[in-house]
């Protein structure tokens, strides 16, 4: 699926056993060189709180589709955890 720069997506980080981490909502700034692959184009979204995440290190998709994903994983009896970004990065 193609998305739009400055379209709205959200940004899940993974699983941990019934936890979906989550690092929230934010913008699509495009493929843009940077971030883990170096000069390669790579989807750059820019979070609410000013963090910037690059598509290939998360599972990504427009806002919508993120918050169904989340709501089926709730259903399942999963829990969300929102993470903050800058935090995680100082753990890794």
């Amino acid at each position: 699926m193609r998305h739009t720069v400055g379209e709205r997506v959200g940004v899940i980080l993974g699983t941990q056993g019934k936890v979906v981490e989550i690092f929230g909502y934010g913008v699509y700034d495009g493929d843009l060189p940077g971030g883990p692959l170096g000069s390669l184009p790579n989807p750059r979204i820019t979070l609410d709180d000013g963090e910037v995440v690059w598509g290939c290190e998360v599972w990504w998709g427009t806002e919508q589709k993120i918050k169904n994903h989340l709501s089926a994983y709730e259903k399942a009896g999963y829990t969300i955890k929102t993470v903050n970004r800058a935090n995680y990065r100082r753990t890794q």
